[in-house]
């Protein structure tokens, strides 16, 4: 394997997090894209001993979407797993913006990496496998994003990152195939 990278965003936050003026844990900020305005209302809440963020009265057209401030290193053909817990209701979207070696914006040619899935009332683990990168443009860095659709609330907890170096595989996979290999039969 290329490398294996590992970034654990828990949203386990302690009554001594810092909060900033629009309500987020320290770590992640709201979108600043235009149809992502007017800002959901953020608060932090506790559920089982685990704390989350839970975002509200999303009233931007597309929505709303929070960004993780931290960055985590992928390259161009490396899988990436995003798995977290959420629950609300409506339709949640959870992904990866990608980045270049400078720290640019740098989005694939086929779109932002991402899923959606719809929420329930109790706690559900989603987990979505992304290609970030197309191999047409620079990759070296994502951050997580996650949100609701319009008119939909989410509340989100435990949120893991992982990369994964995947090695190209070319068929034949291995050597000393004999003549007459593929018309062989069982029995």
């Amino acid at each position: 394997m290329k490398h294996i990278g590992y970034l654990a965003l828990f949203v386990l936050l302690t009554t001594t997090a810092s909060f900033a003026a629009d309500g987020l844990p320290s770590g992640w900020t709201f979108h600043g894209y235009d149809n992502y305005q007017p800002q959901a209302h953020a608060e932090t809440t506790v559920d089982g001993g685990i704390s989350a963020i839970r975002l509200s009265d999303a009233r931007g057209v597309s929505g709303t979407l929070v960004i993780a401030d931290e960055r985590t290193r992928c390259t161009s053909g490396d899988l990436v797993v995003l798995t977290l817990e959420a629950k609300g209701k409506g339709r949640m979207n959870a992904g990866v913006h990608c980045f270049d070696e400078k720290g640019a914006w740098n989005p694939p040619t086929n779109g932002v990496s991402g899923g959606s899935a719809e929420l329930g009332a109790a706690w559900q683990e989603h987990r979505f496998h992304l290609a970030p990168g197309d191999g047409k443009r620079p990759l070296a860095q994502i951050r997580t994003v996650v949100g609701c659709t319009k008119g939909s609330e989410i509340e989100f907890r435990n949120v893991r990152v992982r990369t994964v170096g995947l090695v190209p595989v070319a068929y034949p996979c291995h050597p000393g195939r004999g003549e007459g290999y593929v018309d062989t039969r069982p029995g």
